[in-house]
């Protein structure tokens, strides 16, 4: 559970139904939360695809992009 989600969470335990469906906004607000969290997971599976560097390829990469000789 996302901070947001635990937000409208405690929210809506504290405020009841007096400013709308509180019940329908926590749901609206976990499936956006998981929608959110679904599209960067498969960002990133499509982005470990599509790297076909070795491990050693990735080491001496990163290390030139900090600057460290090799």
């Amino acid at each position: 559970m996302t901070a947001k989600s635990l937000l409208f969470a405690v929210w809506a335990n504290n405020h009841g139904g007096d400013a709308g469906d509180s019940v329908v906004d926590v749901r609206r607000s976990r499936q956006a939360d998981s929608a959110r969290s679904s599209a960067k997971w498969d960002r990133l599976a499509a982005l470990a695809q599509g790297d076909a560097r070795s491990e050693d390829e990735i080491e001496q990469g990163l290390l030139a992009q900090l600057g460290l000789p090799l």
